[in-house]
């Protein structure tokens, strides 16, 4: 078992706020506030500097100029940079770790499993379904003033219609798992196990 997480974790400005009484997060707190963007920003252990440039993990696909993959295999869990921002729709639902450097936009019944990370807002329309994890905004980890960046900013992430967001850990380990490995390091030692 993971321990338990926030359902929503957000900044002060803007905070979170909701129109409709449908929708209530779940989780323990089921609202954290993070404090100041400054605040935010020292809490979120992620190099997006390197994942948008491409030197922090090696995608599977990057788009431009790839296009976007087949997942016809249940088994392909591909790490997929978007340069600029992507609309996903039903055709395109699928999984694995998705990293935009603009904004996402997810419409009608699609569906992710896995991670979602945006550099700018994240729209949720029609009645899609994620099952992972979503973080937004992350652009401001790029500025050395992250309370004006995020000001500067100026959007917000929002939902409309019906939705289903559930944080799934195994998910998560499956979109992140081709992002770990073994580095060899030149001139040291190592043991040579046998196999049995």
């Amino acid at each position: 078992a993971e321990p338990d997480i926030a359902g929503v974790s957000v900044p002060t400005p803007p905070g979170f706020s909701k129109n409709g009484k449908k929708f209530s997060p779940d989780g323990s707190p089921p609202v954290e506030d993070l404090g100041t963007p400054s605040q935010a920003v020292d809490s979120i252990n992620l190099d997006w500097e390197g994942m948008t440039n491409g030197n922090g993990f090696e995608p599977s696909v990057t788009i431009p100029p790839g296009t976007w993959p087949d997942f016809s295999d249940p088994n392909y869990w591909p790490s997929i940079l978007v340069l600029g921002d992507i609309s996903i729709n039903k055709p395109m639902s699928g999984r694995g770790l998705l990293v935009a450097t603009g904004s996402v936009t997810m419409s009608g019944s699609a569906t992710w499993d896995g991670i979602i990370l945006a550099g700018e807002e994240y729209t949720s329309n029609g009645n899609n379904t994620v099952e992972g994890a979503v973080m937004t905004g992350l652009n401001v980890l790029l500025s050395d003033n992250p309370d004006s960046a995020a000001t500067a900013m100026g959007k917000n992430s929002l939902g409309n219609g019906n939705k289903s967001y559930l944080y799934n850990s195994c998910y998560v380990k499956n979109a992140t798992s081709a992002l770990g490995g073994l580095v060899v390091f030149r001139n040291a030692w190592m043991d040579n196990w046998p196999a049995y």
